[in-house]
């Protein structure tokens, strides 16, 4: 999907729900060394309001290898609050990847940062 600050950012475009109204997508960041967690990669659980243009984390799950490999620890399982997404950001960039009708594998978005 993208990469912002050196963190790889991919959509599971195949697996986009919509849930009591909002979608839900999982997204998966790679990073280029461990993180403060000791992660290099993680798997995001976001859940997207479309219509105010809103997102907010409800899973985040930590592996110490890169593309979920290694050991897992779940870092939050909690509904996090809404968060507006802003231009240029990768958020925003899943808020319209998930908002979209027809998802396509593969699909490309990409962020001023990219």
């Amino acid at each position: 999907m993208g990469l912002q600050d050196g963190v790889g950012f991919f959509v599971d475009a195949e697996n986009v729900e919509t849930v009591n109204g909002f979608r839900r997508v999982w997204v998966q960041q790679n990073y280029p060394s461990p993180n403060v967690y000791g992660a290099q990669s993680m798997m995001m659980l976001i859940e997207i309001d479309c219509k105010d243009e809103k997102v907010r984390l409800l899973k985040l799950v930590a592996y110490s290898g890169q593309s979920q490999s290694g050991d897992a620890q779940t870092l939050r399982s909690d509904t996090g609050a809404w968060e507006a997404t802003k231009v240029g950001s990768m958020f925003r960039s899943i808020q319209f990847a998930g908002c979209r009708q027809q998802m396509k594998r593969g699909y490309k978005i990409y962020t001023s940062k990219y």
